[in-house]
């Protein structure tokens, strides 16, 4: 039997995880996602995708040490903060 998780409980999963003591506040990568959700990569990225396409979400570079022992970075994904009013501006 399929369980259903819909695009809602991704958002909030990604919002959850924002407010996480000691993880990094503002984005999860795949795998982690994996871990909170138990959906299939497959699954999450399709999920992903339709966020980053509707504006929702936005891929950023996150530190990883490869099992190597070299450093570099990884895509993870957060939400993108809702502007007030339509202001893209910035201004107060």
């Amino acid at each position: 039997m399929t369980e259903t998780f819909t695009t809602d409980e991704l958002i909030v999963e990604l919002l959850n995880a924002r407010q996480a003591p000691g993880d990094d506040p503002t984005a999860l990568t795949v795998r982690e996602l994996i871990q909170v959700t138990g959906k299939s990569a497959m699954y999450i990225t399709r999920q992903l995708r339709v966020l980053i396409d509707a504006g929702q979400a936005e891929v950023v570079r996150k530190p990883w040490t490869r099992i190597d022992g070299t450093q570099t970075t990884i895509p993870a994904y957060r939400m993108v903060e809702a502007k007030l009013n339509g202001d893209e501006s910035g201004r107060d």
